[in-house]
């Protein structure tokens, strides 16, 4: 492509083009393989055509666990949970006996080793993205009061909100705070 001179141009750009891109490709930038899916293994939404039929492998039980939330299913190794202990899901994982799981979930299917939870699944969009990839984000749509209750429920700290989202998270809470 070729550039044309305006109206009060005195430099030719006749000799110019746009068809190389290796201006967009400084050589001293090192180029690196990106790791896809890393973040999307760490736990994934079921869809239906994906869930698994009656019953599980033992294999596949002991490796993954399947978490619904609402009525959404989403399937998540037992790893991933491992950098979370303290939070809801994380005290699964040291779970011994039935009762122990119930007092952790609203119910549990022990063939497909599905934990059942009654909560509202939009928020726990930002908590399936505080698993994979370790980072907590408000969402602009949801309340802050109740993202706050959501974070109580799951276990998770307050402290791990970006900063940008932290910052608007406590404002929106103390704004509360004065109406009351």
């Amino acid at each position: 492509m070729t550039l044309l001179p305006g109206d009060n141009s005195d430099y030719d750009y006749s000799a110019l083009s746009c068809t190389s891109d290796a201006s967009f490709h400084p050589a001293f930038l090192p180029q690196r393989q990106a790791i896809k899916g890393a973040f999307y293994r760490r736990a994934q939404r079921l869809r239906p055509q994906d869930e698994p039929r009656q019953g599980c492998q033992p294999e596949d039980r002991r490796r993954r666990i399947i978490i619904n939330v609402g009525g959404i299913k989403y399937s998540l190794p037992w790893t991933t949970l491992d950098e979370f202990p303290l939070t809801r899901l994380g005290q699964l994982k040291a779970c011994t006996n039935f009762d122990d799981i119930l007092n952790v979930c609203d119910d549990y299917d022990v063939t497909c080793n599905e934990f059942f939870f009654d909560r509202n699944p939009g928020a726990f969009g930002t908590i399936l993205t505080f698993l994979r990839a370790g980072k907590l984000r408000l969402l602009r749509e949801m309340c802050a009061l109740s993202f706050q209750e959501e974070l109580l429920y799951w276990g998770i700290a307050e402290d791990h909100l970006d900063g940008c989202c932290k910052r608007r998270y406590l404002q929106k809470i103390e704004e509360f705070a004065e109406m009351v």
